[in-house]
């Protein structure tokens, strides 16, 4: 563990406007309890193990006559090709929600592959990362060019060896 982490999250959480030291504490739990499941994902290790990744990475680009700025949260080449994951921290409970949010998230995901596709010349694969859907990470790959539909995101659930439920 980073001994980094707590005193970058408290800077976090307080920027964040929470005054609250309970919810303060809470976003901080959350947060942490939240990258540890991702530390024990397959997914950590293929996106440590890229040799180009960017975090945060901005993007403008026209959309015809209109500008479009964004952020993709985590662009990489992996032996695949290039992959773009959108990282969300959604507390899901049931399919329902799934379901809801997917279609919430659909078009952010399908603007960010027409940025790379665009700017890089490439077609990445697109996923969205579901931190808490029912306690495990759930990896809802998109191939947002075929048509943007619940179906067309089959989902792989994993769980971390603790499934890291709430302490």
């Amino acid at each position: 563990e980073d001994a980094r982490l707590i005193p970058m999250l408290e800077t976090a959480v307080l920027n964040a406007g929470l005054a609250n030291l309970s919810q303060r504490a809470e976003a901080i739990r959350r947060t942490v309890q939240l990258l540890q499941r991702l530390r024990e994902h397959p997914l950590w290790e293929e996106i440590n193990s890229a040799q180009t990744r960017w975090h945060e990475l901005p993007y403008s680009r026209m959309d015809g006559a209109r500008a479009e700025t964004g952020y993709i949260d985590l662009l990489y080449c992996a032996p695949a090709g290039w992959q773009i994951v959108d990282f969300k921290t959604d507390i899901i409970r049931n399919e329902a929600t799934l379901a809801k949010l997917i279609e919430q998230y659909k078009f952010q995901v399908h603007r960010y592959e027409k940025a790379v596709r665009s700017l890089l010349g490439h077609m990445p694969t697109v996923c969205l990362c579901f931190l808490d859907d029912r306690g495990v990470i759930n990896l809802v790959r998109a191939s947002t060019s075929q048509g943007l539909s619940s179906q067309s995101f089959p989902s792989t659930h994993y769980s971390s060896s603790d499934e890291l439920g709430d302490q």
